[in-house]
């Protein structure tokens, strides 16, 4: 009788200093983290946002049911394009980046440059997979993937827009 009283007092007192913050598990295990707001983020750091045309590569390597999910649009700079942006969100994007290297190096010529192929670590965020290339035999562009959590992003940078694009992938890496 005595410890059903403890108990009974623990989970009153427990119950009057934390009020309604208990937090039970979903039933459907734990919700992964949804990435950042893309267009927002871009807004942020002075882009315009403008709808595209642009060809775009991951659409090429996605399995078609999930084509549809695809999104890309022009970030603009002071009127000038400064980048295509493309991106997925899916739960096999890392199976989709692999199926994208492969392609890719299948397709590289002579004249590649600037290769970076690696993963890159930051301090208080989220790992992110990077494959970044010029190669005029596959676009006049800088192109760049960037492949943080299960969102993948395809970049179609504008010589000189480097530095702005980095920072919006930094705030993109969250």
């Amino acid at each position: 009788m005595a410890f059903t009283l403890i108990l009974l007092t623990f989970g009153t007192a427990d119950y009057l200093l934390t009020r309604s913050t208990l937090r039970l598990p979903s039933p459907a295990g734990v919700t992964k983290q949804v990435g950042p707001d893309v267009l927002a983020a871009a807004e942020s750091l002075g882009f315009t946002i403008a709808e595209t045309t642009e060809q775009n590569l991951l659409p090429h390597v996605i399995p078609p049911g999930a084509r549809s999910t695809f999104s890309a649009h022009v970030l603009l700079k002071d009127n000038d394009r400064a980048a295509t942006i493309g991106w997925i969100d899916a739960p096999d994007v890392k199976s989709i980046f692999t199926a994208l290297r492969k392609t890719l190096r299948l397709s590289f010529s002579d004249a590649l440059e600037d290769l970076v192929d690696e993963t890159q670590s930051q301090s208080g965020k989220p790992p992110r997979d990077v494959l970044s290339f010029r190669d005029p035999a596959i676009h006049p562009d800088r192109l760049l993937f960037v492949r943080i959590r299960e969102r993948l992003y395809e970049f179609h940078v504008t010589a000189g827009q480097e530095r702005e694009i980095d920072m919006l992938i930094d705030a993109l890496t969250e």
